[in-house]
């Protein structure tokens, strides 16, 4: 089943923010980026792939791009400089928005698409299976990371993976990146979290995303803290929303 919107990979094979990323080594986050990428691909969800490197760098060669178009997959790859001060000052989620934001006002394939899915580079998806089919037909995905009760205290939305359309990310989430900073508030899971809450949302009985690779904050293997937690209550529909315009 091919999904109506691309996937769109936000990348940054060499980083700035070596205060917020132990995984700092060119070689590994190539290496681990496009090993995710084409997991991802072999999967089938996606024949168009946006993927956008904030440092300038090229996961994909020409050839590569060439050989997968052969095979029925577009790539789209965009690269440009992120402000590398103002990721400095303000840290990784800054820049990732600087990634997204430039995603959504120059990526084609999304603007034909009118959304996209995102997937944080370098993350195995592991149950990927289980959930794509799952929000086929729905629109603005996201994941809490706590139910209602907790939210109060720890406010944080799942930024590694998430469903929009290009309409309604402009509309709510595009303007957060003047609140990024390096405190938990400016985090970008805290941003999307004030941005989101207070929209009408509809629960979905889906299944919590799982994910393994290597994390870019502690430079070892990607932690699914109270996952077997969250899949209950996420299947419960106490987690995964879909959000109205």
């Amino acid at each position: 089943m091919i999904n109506n919107y691309p996937l769109f990979l936000p990348n940054v094979i060499k980083t700035f923010t070596s205060s917020s990323n132990v995984l700092t080594d060119n070689n590994i986050r190539l290496k681990e980026a496009r090993r995710a990428l084409f997991y991802t691909i072999e999967k089938g969800f996606f024949d168009k792939i946006i993927i956008v490197d904030g440092s300038n760098q090229a996961m994909l060669s020409e050839e590569e791009i060439k050989q997968l178009l052969k095979s029925g997959i577009i790539i789209e790859q965009l690269l440009f400089q992120q402000d590398v001060d103002m990721v400095k000052q303000f840290g990784k989620s800054q820049g990732e928005m600087q990634i997204t934001n430039y995603m959504v006002n120059n990526s084609v394939l999304v603007k034909e698409a009118g959304g996209f899915i995102k997937i944080s580079p370098r993350y195995l998806f592991d149950n990927i299976d289980d959930i794509m089919p799952a929000i086929y037909d729905k629109e603005n995905v996201f994941y809490f990371y706590h139910p209602p009760i907790i939210r109060t205290i720890k406010a944080f939305v799942c930024t590694i993976f998430y469903k929009t359309s290009l309409e309604f990310y402009k509309k709510n989430i595009e303007k957060g990146i003047i609140d990024c900073n390096l405190g938990v508030s400016g985090y970008l899971e805290s941003i999307y979290y004030k941005r989101l809450n207070e929209i009408k949302k509809t629960s979905l009985h889906i299944d919590f995303p799982h994910f393994s690779g290597i994390a870019g904050t502690t430079g070892k293997s990607i932690s699914n803290r109270f996952f077997k937690l969250r899949n209950v209550l996420s299947k419960r529909g106490l987690l995964c929303y879909s959000f109205n315009k």
